[in-house]
């Protein structure tokens, strides 16, 4: 189905429209969401203002099925405006020239009053501005929809989604940030109740997939008042400050069943999400505390602190050893070989062998401060020992502590990609967990569920033939999800398939086929089994599946037009089941033609009165809904026929597709299915050389 969002759009329609497109649904976005809205390339968003002229240009062309018009942001803090009733006026005048089938308009509790119990089938009678506009919004539905188009009203609590700067829990973040005060519009003992955008939008799923009209409450259920969500919120922010208006407050929130008829159960509790929806108090800083001020001298303190060390301890270790020299209690240790192995051990190699070169040059100038020649420290080798000491030690040292630190590392790295597997696997576990959890709704309320099966059943529970082919038609675009379908009766006398009813966006559709230059596709459909052109040969059907009455070729449904990526095994499946459904309704329903009395006129092929109009009906069913055409004639004669005289010559003439029948004023009437005026001229001919006259009437005329 293509859904068209628009109006006063929430900062959460983008969840709300993937949502959607993960049902199966085309969906459109026509209005502003912002600068960057995370809609990704499945969702067409024209960021267009709603009451600009382009965006009806817009909707006329993007020929949707249902339209989601929001007229109020969410309930707590939003805010509507008065322009959009004229915008929903002329989005509802553009529906009914585009003949949409479905309008759904969302509002909220703000409709009532507060004294009010806020029951599905309640009279609002609001007591805000807002809540006024609301309802003068409802009204212009109820009075300005077409009669042909089912309308919804969805009212809903306050809605909330992760990062919509619009919902109630970002005005509690924000206050709490800020230091301000939060206000709650009434008392502890107010009630009130939050839902949130993935759950709104999968309620609107089931609806449209159920065409559930009328008006619907959304809301989560279980009973809360502004005291509990208090406490909640004081355990996430100690310092919030909370007060309360102290008026009467709502008696209740919303109220109803209709989610109880489409199986809608919310899958989201904000209590569960607040960390998510409300960051703890410790993350509001976001690194804006006295610690970032110093970030920068921190990092260069870190940079410089082991070169003041190696400097210090350098002088540390000089001044130790002029002390030792002194002192006999001192003179025991080699500071200087310490200081190696201490700057060794701190920070590795590179500070070991620096230190060791730095003990090296004081011990070459302490030899020559006492009075020495440096050859000669060069040429003893008794002196080449504590220099060499000096090099192994800061070598030593600062291999060993380099080892602990790659290997510390290494670890660290490790555990790094340990916690990145375990995020991977969880992720996957989350990821197939929702994919659990889509799949149990699809078997519960999708396109192949057994809910969906009993609603095809029950659209084809019908004992007039036209009347099927009209319901196979809807179901055929809903389930396939395709506008190119077109339904075909085959005659055993004719080598012809005349053309029933067809999708209403098909234009140039053929009346009538002549299977035998379809040898291919007509061996198939003969044998009982579904065509799927696979070889892509021209002038053929994407899909062709047979409906067969014991043993022939009974009618065909046919499926033009398929994108490539649509053209799976699954999709011919799905039309062979829907075929055999269809197959068994209208084998029930010429079995039942058979048995019957009161349908044709004794001996003749002439329906009678009842049976004759309530096949116009349908017919007249299929040009409203531009599915289909026909031309109505009146038969009669100058001589003096009796009715199976009529039925003879008719006969030689008619097709086994056109309808004949006899009113209870005795005017005799043909329906030529898929025919017009253009086609009169050939009739009036065809039915003179039997020696009848005919001329056109609308179905005014017999007051169908």
């Amino acid at each position: 189905m293509k859904i068209l969002l628009t109006g006063n759009l929430p900062v959460c329609t983008a969840t709300i429209a993937l949502r959607l497109h993960k049902g199966g649904h085309q969906v459109s976005v026509l209005g502003h969401l912002g600068e960057e809205p995370n809609l990704g390339k499945e969702i067409a968003y024209h960021p267009v203002d709603v009451n600009n002229p382009r965006a009806l240009r817009l909707m006329e062309a993007a020929e949707v099925d249902a339209v989601l018009f929001f007229f109020a942001y969410e309930c707590e803090r939003g805010r509507v405006q008065g322009a959009m009733l004229d915008t929903l006026r002329e989005v509802l005048r553009q529906a009914e020239q585009r003949r949409i089938e479905r309008f759904v308009l969302i509002t909220d509790r703000r409709v009532f009053g507060d004294a009010q119990e806020g029951r599905e089938d309640e009279t609002p009678l609001p007591g805000i501005p807002e809540g006024v506009l609301m309802k003068a919004a409802e009204e212009c539905l109820a009075e300005g929809k077409p009669r042909e188009m089912q309308t919804l009203t969805v009212r809903v609590t306050s809605l909330y989604d992760e990062g919509d700067s619009a919902s109630f829990f970002a005005h509690v973040t924000d206050c709490a940030r800020q230091g301000k005060t939060l206000v709650f519009p009434g008392n502890r003992n107010t009630p009130c109740d939050f839902v949130h955008a993935d759950d709104l939008a999968a309620f609107l799923d089931f609806a449209l997939g159920d065409s559930l009209h009328g008006v619907a409450h959304v809301y989560y259920g279980k009973h809360y008042t502004y005291g509990d969500v208090e406490a909640m919120l004081n355990k996430h922010y100690p310092n919030l400050m909370c007060v309360y208006t102290e008026g009467t407050g709502r008696a209740a929130t919303l109220q109803g069943d209709a989610m109880r008829r489409v199986d809608w159960v919310p899958r989201h509790h904000f209590a569960r999400e607040l960390d998510t929806l409300c960051p703890p108090a410790e993350a509001l800083d976001g690194g804006r505390g006295k610690g970032r001020k110093f970030r920068g001298w921190r990092r260069t303190a870190d940079r410089l602190l082991p070169w003041m060390e190696l400097f210090l301890g350098a002088l540390l270790a000089i001044a130790a050893d002029r002390a030792g020299q002194e002192n006999a209690v001192f003179s025991v240790i080699d500071y200087k070989l310490l200081f190696v192995a201490v700057m060794g051990n701190l920070y590795g190699m590179r500070f070991g062998v620096l230190s060791a070169l730095i003990a090296c040059v004081y011990y070459a100038l302490n030899w020559k401060i006492n009075g020495n020649d440096l050859y000669i420290l060069l040429y003893n080798f008794d002196h080449w020992l504590p220099l060499g000491c000096y090099m192994l030690c800061g070598s030593l040292f600062g291999y060993l502590r380099d080892k602990h630190r790659e290997q510390l590392a290494t670890v660290q790295r490790e555990q790094q990609e340990l916690k990145g597997q375990n995020a991977f696997l969880q992720k996957m576990y989350d990821l197939a967990y929702q994919d659990r959890s889509q799949m149990q709704e699809q078997v519960m309320h999708f396109r192949d569920s057994y809910g969906r099966i009993y609603n095809i059943t029950k659209a084809l529970d019908t004992l007039q033939p036209e009347q099927i082919y009209l319901s196979t038609l809807g179901i055929l675009e809903d389930v396939l999800q395709n506008k190119s379908v077109a339904i075909y009766i085959s005659s055993a006398t004719s080598s012809f398939v005349r053309l029933v009813v067809h999708s209403r966006d098909m234009t140039n559709v053929q009346r009538s086929i002549q299977l035998e230059k379809f040898r291919p596709m007509e061996r198939c459909l003969r044998e009982g089994r579904v065509f799927s052109n696979t070889e892509l040969l021209p002038g053929y059907p994407a899909y062709a599946a047979p409906v067969m009455n014991e043993g022939k070729l009974n009618s065909i449904l046919m499926l033009w037009d398929v994108p490539f990526e649509k053209r799976t095994q699954r999709m011919e499946n799905l039309l062979s089941i829907l075929a055999g459904l269809v197959q068994s309704a209208v084998v029930r329903t010429q079995r039942y033609f058979a048995m019957m009395d009161n349908v044709y006129i004794e001996d003749t092929h002439i329906l009678t009165d009842q049976a004759y109009r309530n096949a116009l009906t349908v017919y007249r069913d299929i040009r409203r809904q531009r599915t289909g055409q026909y031309l109505l004639v009146r038969v009669w004669s100058t001589q003096a026929l009796d009715i199976r005289q009529y039925d003879a010559r008719i006969g030689r003439v008619a097709r086994s597709t056109d309808l004949i029948g006899q009113l209870e004023d005795g005017r005799i009437l043909i329906l030529f299915p898929q025919a017009d005026t253009g086609n009169l001229t050939q009739i009036v001919a065809r039915l003179a050389e039997q020696g009848l006259q005919c001329e056109p009437i609308s179905m005014e005329d017999i007051h169908v």
